[in-house]
């Protein structure tokens, strides 16, 4: 079989054909579909690469499966459209999906890649921020506001509004009430920090829990737990990373989500305390600073595989 990429016009029409299909699957649609498959091989590849790549799709874990049915149909077709014809092309490429998380950017409303960060004003004058790889979809009606947290963190200060206003992580609910605020998402929890007003956090199984200006919470199976009070405010929205005597190897792991490739901390420094301020928006400079005001050294295979090792 060819290993030439498909291009993007013929992933797109084996995607069409695919969501066709599943509306109208009489013998004119099936013949008409039989038909364009047979034209060329680069469709019947694209064709059998939408198949595969739909059935994973459909293999999305029940939370992220009712985000996607729940949002309105057009919507809901446009983002599988996209989604399915991204899919099709790096498939073409030998690009597979490891985790079904890879789909999150692809259907999600908005999304950012690893290292980018955005800030968008809502139509309720809401402004939202999303940090690096992260994805949101934002579904407002007529009686309410709903952003779901698909991946990654959001930073939002609310605006005002009379619709009650909500956001839909993995772990749990957050109702705003007047505020700023910021959500993560981590393996196995929700990570929720207020930084004016106040939030509602509610788990997915057990009673809501007020968290005040300046608190913080993890928020999991086993329900809301409160932690310390949260320093300032979120320093990524400003591009900057404010670390208080964070150990080297947390501190290299977060430095590493904003770089493409990998970035990791040797064991033997790993408990090397570290404090400043260092700049996201050009983390080669601010592995340069850290080789310069701590013990260590960063060692490069190539700029997408970097150790931090002992100087």
């Amino acid at each position: 079989m060819s290993t030439q990429p498909i291009s993007r016009p013929v992933a797109q029409q084996a995607a069409r054909w695919l969501l066709h299909l599943q509306q109208d699957s009489s013998p004119q649609a099936l013949q008409g579909c039989a038909d364009w498959r047979a034209a060329h091989a680069d469709h019947e590849r694209a064709w059998q690469l939408a198949a595969r790549f739909s059935a994973q799709v459909q293999a999305i874990p029940p939370q992220l499966a009712r985000t996607a049915l729940q949002r309105p149909a057009a919507l809901g077709r446009r983002a599988t459209l996209k989604a399915l014809t991204s899919l099709v092309v790096l498939g073409s490429l030998g690009v597979t999906l490891q985790r079904t998380g890879s789909l999150d950017g692809l259907m999600a409303d908005i999304s950012t890649g690893v290292g980018e960060r955005r800030r968008l004003t809502l139509d309720d004058g809401s402004e939202l921020h999303l940090n690096t790889d992260s994805a949101v979809d934002i579904r407002y009606s007529a009686d309410e506001r709903l952003l779901v947290l698909r991946r990654g963190e959001l930073y939002l200060r609310t605006g005002a509004d009379p619709r009650p206003l909500r956001v839909q992580s993995a772990w749990g609910a957050f109702q705003p009430l007047g505020t700023r605020f910021a959500v993560r998402q981590f393996d196995g929890h929700d990570r929720l920090q207020v930084f004016e007003g106040a939030v509602a956090a509610t788990p997915l199984q057990g009673e809501a829990v007020r968290i005040e200006a300046g608190g913080q919470a993890l928020i999991g199976a086993d329900g809301v737990h409160q932690l310390g009070a949260v320093a300032g405010s979120a320093g990524w929205i400003d591009g900057v990373l404010r670390v208080e005597r964070m150990p080297l190897g947390e501190f290299v792991a977060e430095l590493g989500r904003y770089r493409p490739g990998w970035t990791r901390c040797a064991p033997e420094v790993a408990g090397v305390l570290v404090s400043g301020t260092f700049q996201l928006n050009d983390t080669e400079a601010a592995l340069a600073a850290l080789a310069m005001a701590f013990p260590v050294r960063v060692q490069s295979v190539t700029r997408y595989w970097v150790t931090v090792v002992a100087a």
